[in-house]
């Protein structure tokens, strides 16, 4: 499974229909070939079967699952919002097993970005190779991939977040830091919340992140 951007050195014409073609694929539930090159220069191509999950035209960025069988679901057009919530991932593997295998990271990625838009939350970094899916619930904790269970943040603000040094106030969606430090100006944080957000996490999941941050960490 891959993210492929759909941004290409060649001319606008060439790419919307080629872009119109792959979404005329997804909606027929019709497979797709991807060929890519083994090396630079190289004279030989690799080409792989692949299904169009879905696309996102914000980012500019499709969702294709590498598979001689379709997927089960293909285009997920359902409003996130309207589909029933649980920060717990309902499968039967362990949490030793989730965090070593991590299924379906791509797609959370993707459904992530998806729902926050291009950009950190926390800075406005907007190169998507520097921007990651956080799960708010860890899968170590049994966090499920549903995209309300997310936070896009750059790779600082990820690595700050897993680091526990900062947390999110479910009620005021303020964003607090420890008293020890390090501060918002530190870190490089250019908003005091996540209130202005279209779209914002799930309470629950927040909920479950705050109990356990603020009982460890004295907040500023």
């Amino acid at each position: 499974m891959l993210t492929a951007n759909t941004d290409t050195n060649r001319t606008p014409g060439r790419d919307a229909s080629e872009i119109e073609a792959t979404k005329e694929a997804a909606r027929l539930r019709l497979p797709v070939f991807v060929i890519t090159y083994p090396s630079l220069n190289s004279k030989l191509r690799n080409v792989f079967l692949g299904w169009v999950e879905d696309w996102d035209d914000t980012n500019k960025i499709f969702l294709i699952t590498f598979d001689i069988s379709r997927p089960q679901q293909l285009i997920h057009d359902v409003d996130e919002d309207d589909e029933p919530f649980s920060s717990v991932d309902s499968s039967k593997k362990s949490a030793k097993q989730q965090a070593a295998v991590r299924p379906g990271q791509q797609r959370f990625r993707f459904r992530v970005m998806r729902r926050y838009g291009g950009a950190c939350l926390l800075c406005g970094v907007n190169i998507l190779d520097l921007l990651d899916a956080a799960h708010i619930r860890p899968k170590k904790s049994h966090g499920s991939d549903d995209p309300r269970n997310g936070l896009l943040l750059c790779s600082l603000h990820h690595r700050a977040f897993d680091a526990e040094m900062f947390g999110i106030e479910p009620r005021t969606l303020m964003i607090r830091y420890r008293k020890d430090g390090p501060d918002r100006s530190a870190l490089k944080v250019s908003i005091d919340g996540l209130q202005a957000l279209p779209k914002k996490p799930h309470a629950e999941a927040l909920e479950w992140l705050w109990q356990r941050w603020s009982s460890t960490q004295q907040p500023q």
